[in-house]
């Protein structure tokens, strides 16, 4: 759902995500079976996850209307197939019975509750699937755009209801029912047993460290959808002939095992939309902004075999800062690949105080017979720009 959400960011207005599955097993009411020791340890294991994307598909304007494509169920007990005893008494009935009814409440709880916090609506218990697409494309074709500025400025992290009212009666409004009022600059509120949040190594921006287990690792997966929360142009070009290989990869370049020469470099060239980064003023007068460039190799069975990352931090007095992204903030890697047969190169900006993702996805193949550019890429300017890793020269135009 996060990564559906963060691929749609880019697409105007209001968009449907009609969601089929056989299951929601995401739990977020507490456990009533009796067999933890703690009930409400599953709502603590999925809440921030499912808070952080609920709010990235209400930002990128995404309604989710989840079907339960099982139709009307009845208790598997009632199943022909099924080859319980239940000839000894009726305990062991009861217990599946309340099972079944205890597992379905909460798959359906899940889905009502991220389609009422999306504007969206839930379907279940019907076979009537045919008519609960036809009722969510008519809801998604009527709507308005509404937009307040709320009265309680405080970032305590805490629900705040959102109700909408009509003059007229018998209207259903289908509507975002509220938000969690946290810091932008801090992430949700640490409950007990989460770790701490931490800030963003060099950089005058405070902010939660965003994880390369999850929404990177989401976004750099081979042949996934792309996230478009940041817009940004890229240029792939092979560096020399295309008889010219290498025997060790580019500076910088981090190999799995078992992958070896000769390979063939490519230059990437990044221009990233300025708005799309978050800029910030610092105590110190300065507008700073803290980004990282990764690039991926994968084969084409998406097995990873080479990779670059290089965090960059912007800190210039806002004259200088504008002067200097009017064009566009750009950049320049390069990346080795294996030059026999075709690889694909998963390429992304990683905004890190606000964890907003841009990223393409180009074939060695469609890239191997481009002639690179005569010019020579703009001179750096380091006041303006600093790499954390200097694996490549950061270039940005004045």
């Amino acid at each position: 759902m996060s990564q559906l959400a963060r691929y749609l960011s880019s697409i105007p207005g209001r968009k449907n995500l009609i969601w089929f599955s056989g299951s929601f097993p995401i739990s977020i009411l507490p456990d009533i079976t009796g067999t933890l020791p703690d009930p409400f340890a599953v709502v603590a294991d999925s809440e921030k996850q499912f808070r952080d994307t609920v709010n990235l598909l209400a930002r990128s304007q995404v309604a989710v209307y989840p079907i339960d494509a099982r139709g009307l169920t009845s208790a598997p007990i009632f199943n022909a197939a099924t080859t319980r005893n239940y000839s000894r008494g009726p305990a062991r009935m009861n217990q599946d019975l309340n099972k079944f009814a205890d597992d379905n409440a909460a798959e359906h709880a899940t889905m009502s509750e991220m389609a009422e916090a999306t504007g969206g609506h839930a379907f279940y218990n019907t076979n009537g699937l045919t008519q609960a697409v036809a009722t969510a494309i008519n809801d998604g074709s009527n709507f308005y755009t509404l937009t307040y500025t709320p009265a309680n400025p405080a970032r305590d992290g805490k629900f705040r209801k959102i109700k909408v009212q009509l003059a007229p009666g018998g209207v259903n409004l289908a509507y975002r029912h509220g938000y969690y009022a946290d810091d932008p600059d801090k992430g949700p509120p640490v409950t007990k047993g989460q770790p701490q949040q931490t800030k963003v190594a060099d950089s005058a921006v405070t902010a939660r460290a965003p994880s390369p287990l999850q929404a990177m690792r989401v976004a750099m997966m081979r042949g996934s959808p792309t996230p478009t929360e940041i817009i940004m142009k890229v240029a792939v070009y092979p560096v020399g002939p295309s008889t010219q290989t290498e025997d060790n990869p580019a500076p910088g370049n981090i190999l799995t095992e078992k992958v070896h020469g000769p390979f063939r470099r490519y230059s990437v060239s990044y221009a990233i939309e300025p708005s799309d980064i978050t800029f910030v003023r610092a105590p110190d007068g300065k507008i700073h902004a803290a980004f990282e460039l990764v690039i991926f190799v994968f084969n084409p069975a998406g097995v990873l075999v080479n990779r670059l990352s290089t965090q960059l931090h912007i800190a210039s007095p806002l004259d200088e800062i504008k002067k200097n992204v009017a064009n566009g903030i750009q950049y320049r890697q390069e990346i080795s690949a294996p030059a026999k047969g075709e690889y694909f190169l998963r390429i992304a900006v990683h905004d890190l105080p606000h964890d907003r993702l841009g990223a393409v996805e180009v074939a060695t193949s469609e890239v191997n017979s481009l002639q690179p550019p005569t010019a020579p890429p703009p001179p750096p300017t380091p006041s303006a720009v600093q790499a954390a890793e200097p694996a490549s020269t950061p270039t940005v135009p004045k």
